[in-house]
């Protein structure tokens, strides 16, 4: 199955059945620890205890301990309120750390993952949370990253630390996958239900395990045969989001030029014409994603010894498009508001 020219394989076995000495012996039996309770965090432990997983939640920040425990939300999402009061201190515990009584057989590390000031991966917190689940991993258990990360973070610094600090190996004694979290804040808890959940594991057994748990939650999944596979699937998608919206701020400049109204003429050439769907000029991107992950993108490729030009632009459009804007409201301003 590995090679295949198109990257995927589907499932061997039917979801729930591992193989693996797992304590977990089917997907009902597992247990959850969700490592980093911020917006994807906390939206997937909720969404996969409304469909009956135990789920035990923990974060580096005891204020949103404490909030979260109070069923009180630390961010706006729709359904939360609810959520928070159905689940928390039943289905979902919060908690300092993982019940030694009852560990969880399945991680999910859902941290913040930024960029430094030299625009490089900052692994700090994924690093911190691969520590924390190593020392408590026992063989048959199966990680989960979640957090988006540049390509090969999964195998090259997750594996290496949980092997390290557990004494196991992956693949052998436990699971690893990779499964990109890709909904829209304010409409999370809709589209854990109904996007396509992508998976790529460190082996089969990976993927095949982590799709049991997602299919609790969602129709769809789409199996990839590696982690690297995985991690590129969400670069991709947020970088081609990127990409459009720099190519129309790139075509309000050039109409600007010429004295045209951009949004007219990207009305008029979305108009009815199915090939062509260009989004309206803004000041670029913003957000916690679309202003990283393009660089997390182009690390990748330079790492391979590709240097993209076409990410570089579409970095420099973004970057550039607020000054546009601030100095043609200046030249406005010395012209009309003398």
């Amino acid at each position: 199955m590995r090679g295949k020219s198109d990257d995927t394989y589907k499932l061997m076995k039917p979801p729930g059945v591992f193989g693996m000495q797992a304590r977990a012996e089917t997907v009902s039996d597992e247990t959850i620890g969700m490592i980093g309770l911020g917006h994807v965090g906390l939206t997937l432990g909720l969404a996969l205890a409304d469909v009956g997983f135990h789920v035990q939640g923990t974060d580096v920040n005891p204020e949103v301990l404490d909030i979260t425990r109070a069923m009180r939300p630390h961010f706006r999402e729709k359904g939360l309120d609810e959520l928070l009061r159905k689940h928390i201190g039943k289905k979902l515990q919060v908690l300092e750390e993982f019940d030694v009584n009852n560990l969880p057989t399945a991680y999910f590390i859902t941290v913040g993952t930024p960029i430094t000031r030299e625009l490089f991966p900052d692994f700090q917190s994924i690093r911190r949370a691969a520590e924390h689940i190593g020392v408590f991993l026992k063989k048959g258990d199966i990680v989960i990253l979640r957090s988006t990360v540049s390509i090969g973070t999964t195998r090259e610094v997750v594996l290496p630390i949980l092997e390290k600090c557990s004494g196991l190996a992956g693949g052998r004694d436990f699971s690893l996958a990779f499964a990109p979290e890709r909904t829209i804040e304010g409409n999370a808890f809709e589209e854990l239900r109904t996007l396509p959940q992508i998976v790529g594991g460190i082996d089969a057994q990976s993927v095949e395990r982590t799709a049991a748990i997602f299919k609790r939650m969602t129709k769809e999944i789409v199996s990839l045969n590696s982690l690297e596979a995985a991690e590129m699937v969400k670069l991709v998608n947020n970088t081609y989001r990127q990409t459009t919206f720099s190519f129309a701020n790139e075509m309000s400049l050039i109409a600007r030029r010429w004295g045209l109204d951009a949004k007219k003429i990207i009305q008029a050439a979305n108009s009815g014409y199915p090939r062509s769907q260009v989004p309206y000029p803004s000041p670029g991107v913003g957000g916690y994603c679309l202003t990283k992950d393009a660089y997390l993108l182009m690390n990748s490729s330079k790492r391979k010894g590709h240097d993209s030009r076409l990410l570089q632009e579409v970095q420099e459009v973004s970057s550039t498009m607020l000054d546009s804007i601030l100095f043609e409201i200046q030249d406005f301003a010395q012209q009309y508001l003398r």
